[in-house]
């Protein structure tokens, strides 16, 4: 498994100025974070890696008492697929 950083708003793969991947949010309310991308270099895809991007940040809204907007559809998608994460979502 790859590590993931969270700095700055953001969960990345890789080197902090050119990660290979990451996701990215930004506060848009209170308790509330919105999820605008998630991306991963060619080298990594189809290797599971956005999903633990996904997982990581679930995981820290969680932990912080935060509810998701996913303005990211695969965000949205993964978090509507797993049933475990409905209670994070901003319905």
């Amino acid at each position: 498994m790859n590590e993931i950083q969270h700095i700055d708003k953001q969960f990345i793969i890789g080197e902090i100025e050119h990660p290979k991947a990451f996701l990215s949010y930004f506060e848009s309310g209170d308790k509330e974070i919105s999820i605008d991308h998630t991306v991963v270099s060619p080298e990594l895809r189809g290797q599971g890696i956005a999903k633990q991007l996904v997982d990581e940040a679930v995981k820290y809204a969680k932990a912080h008492d935060l509810k998701i907007v996913p303005i990211c559809s695969y965000v949205r998608k993964v978090i509507e697929a797993t049933p475990e994460y409905h209670d994070v979502l901003v319905k």
